[in-house]
């Protein structure tokens, strides 16, 4: 006699959905950077708001962009490694 929690077996060939591994920077960034191009698109065409101080504020964005994007990647490869 066969019992039936014994007699089911998954099969082997069942195939997983591999998603690739991307920096979960990527999107918060896609999604921070449209309204602030807006936001800058507005700024650097306002006749009184002086050029240097908008190409600051772009160079700081763009600074700490790079920043978290390392740190993001940082953390990514540390648990990459732990993870073995």
């Amino acid at each position: 006699m066969v019992c039936k929690r014994d007699a089911y077996k998954p099969r082997s060939t069942a195939r997983r959905i591999r998603v690739p591994n991307m920096n979960p920077l990527v999107p918060l960034f896609i999604l921070l950077s449209l309204p602030l191009a807006a936001i800058g698109l507005v700024l650097y065409t306002d006749p009184g708001i002086e050029p240097a101080l908008f190409y600051a504020s772009v160079k700081t964005f763009v600074i700490l962009a790079v920043i978290a994007g390392a740190m993001s990647f940082g953390a990514m490869k540390l648990a990459e490694r732990t993870k073995h």
